[in-house]
């Protein structure tokens, strides 16, 4: 106890740094926890190969020619990427593990099936149509 009373600054450092590290891990769990997070366990899904994907995609009308690794999972789009939020692009996630395609957008079309999430920002009403029938034939 006399040593807690010989130094109560540094006690008080000690302390304020313990409930600062509580304290992220605390917000960081909750922040894991939300109700609008789309987590899927990947083992409990039908899992779509990038063929299926391209050949459904095709079958109306898009073709999803270029393919990108460089981000987490394979991407899929009709356009080079960078894609801009208002294109196309279909992310593809493995067979193993869980995965969280992030909170619902607002005005964008963005549908996870599986272990996939189609993404379709646009304005163009023949292209929606087109991806809503691509994605419904996947299911």
């Amino acid at each position: 106890m006399r040593l807690l009373a010989r130094y109560p600054i540094s006690l008080a450092i000690v302390l304020a740094a313990v409930a600062a590290t509580a304290g992220v891990f605390l917000f960081e769990h909750v922040q894991n926890r939300q109700p609008n997070q789309r987590v899927v366990s990947l083992a409990h899904v039908r899992y779509y190969s990038p063929a299926q994907v391209r050949q459904a995609f095709a079958r109306h009308g898009i073709t999803l020619r270029y393919t990108s690794t460089a981000l987490p999972g394979l991407w899929l789009s009709n356009t080079p990427l960078p894609v801009p939020t208002a294109g196309l692009y279909v992310m593809l996630a493995g067979k193993k593990g869980t995965v969280s395609w992030g909170p619902k957008t607002g005005s964008e079309y963005d549908q996870p099936i599986g272990n996939i999430d189609v993404h379709y920002g646009g304005g163009d009403a023949h292209v929606l149509d087109a991806v809503s029938a691509a994605v419904s034939e996947l299911r």
